[in-house]
């Protein structure tokens, strides 16, 4: 059986640099990254660092194609 969750991944095998991420936080999800000056993970839309800090973090998803048919 496929696990729902197969696509989180636990946060200590994260990339630590600029990419953003998707990160989950206890029980809301963000889009965040690795902050090298605070050594934390903070949230790229308010560069606040995270609380509670992440556990589980994936790559973000492919964009939509916007292109009309």
């Amino acid at each position: 059986m496929m696990s729902k969750y197969k696509d989180w991944q636990p946060i200590e095998t994260a990339p630590k640099n600029l990419n953003q991420l998707m990160l989950c936080c206890g029980n809301y999800i963000c889009i965040g990254r690795w902050d090298g000056h605070w050594s934390e993970w903070e949230d790229s839309s308010s560069g606040l660092v995270l609380r509670p800090q992440p556990d589980h973090w994936m790559n973000m998803p492919e964009l939509p194609n916007n292109e009309l048919d």
